[in-house]
């Protein structure tokens, strides 16, 4: 079989198999291996680490959950309190979400005082809307 470089094109033709060989750092390496996945990726779980380990996950739920406040805090309060200040809002967010932890938007409401309660209620029962 012809040694092709990697500047050269290989001819297509349907009578020769599709494994050429490659100049490489080491000689000559056949196209074949370098498609094999132990070729392309020799250790499993390679590539970049992830930001949160499971420990610093459970360290995370345990400062949300630890009180009121921290329950109230925004997404850049609780990584910067909880010392995750090298990771982003989103991996906080996704970490939380997955330990079913989930935000919501707090609504404002007024505690009502026992006469404004009275006049709420008087102007709900004369309003013509209001069907009895």
């Amino acid at each position: 079989m012809e040694t092709l470089r990697a500047s050269e094109q290989p001819l297509a033709s349907p009578s020769q198999p599709s494994a050429f060989v490659l100049a490489g750092w080491n000689g000559d390496i056949s196209l074949l291996e370098l498609i094999n996945s132990k070729v392309l990726d020799p250790t499993p779980g390679s590539g970049r680490p992830k930001a949160l380990s499971d420990a610093d996950k459970n360290a995370l739920v345990l400062f949300v959950k630890q009180g009121f406040d921290t329950r109230r805090m925004t997404w850049r309060d609780i990584r910067r309190e909880a010392g995750f200040s090298h990771v982003c809002d989103t991996t906080i967010f996704k970490a939380l979400a997955a330990r079913v932890i989930h935000s919501y938007k707090e609504l404002f409401k007024y505690i009502l005082s026992a006469e404004n309660k009275i006049k709420r209620l008087v102007s709900r029962v004369s309003s013509p809307t209001h069907n009895l």
